[in-house]
This record gives structure tokens, C-alpha cells and sequence, in this order.
């Protein structure tokens, strides 16, 4: 059976985030949290200035787990297995390598 938390509802996803320098962040996602916004909350960088999946700033690759995504990145701009972050939100526990996942990037 699922983990309970006192509300009786299932936990949120853990997202673990690869650094480039070889660290991993944790996050806790919260209802309704993209992996973008879990990559800010736990620290990985800053934000992007779009907020709208122009920019491609928070592309990411998902090293294990389920993701549910609304938009991918152009086969020209990027290999096909790239995702942007800020249309892309946790079905679980997953791992993920943002592009510029390290601090301040």
C-alpha cells in the first residue's frame, strides 16, 4: 500500500535532481508542482525568465521515473529525449539532470 501522511492522502513525488558537480538535490514536491518548480525549491538554480516554455532554460533529462509533459523541445533545438521543465510535472518518485543544473546557472 501507499505511504500515508497524516492526511491521509498518498505523498507527494520525491524528485532527486543530478548536479554537474556530482551532488544530488532532494525535493518534495508540493500538489500541482512542475520539475521546474521543484528544481528552484530545492535550491538548483535560478529562475527562468520566460515561465512559458519559450526559452528552454529549465530543459531537463529524466534519468528514471514517470513525468506527464505538455510540450517537448524541437528535434532541431535539442535531442529528442530533452523536456522542459515548466511544462512537466512528477507522476512519482523520479530523477532528473536539468541542462544548467548548477548553482547559479
Amino acid at each position: 500500500p501507499p505511504r500515508r501522511r497524516e492526511t491521509g492522502r498518498p505523498p507527494m513525488p520525491t524528485i532527486l535532481i543530478d548536479q554537474l558537480d556530482g551532488s544530488v538535490l532532494a525535493h518534495d514536491c508540493r500538489d500541482g508542482d512542475t520539475l521546474r518548480g521543484a528544481w528552484l525549491h530545492a535550491g538548483g538554480g535560478r529562475a527562468p525568465a520566460c515561465h512559458r516554455a519559450s526559452c528552454g532554460r529549465c530543459r531537463f533529462l529524466l534519468v528514471e521515473g514517470e513525468i506527464a509533459t505538455t510540450s517537448r523541445l524541437p528535434r532541431t533545438d535539442a535531442a529528442p529525449a530533452w523536456r522542459l521543465g515548466c511544462r512537466s510535472y512528477p507522476l512519482g518518485d523520479c530523477r532528473v539532470r536539468f541542462e544548467a543544473s548548477a548553482p547559479g546557472a
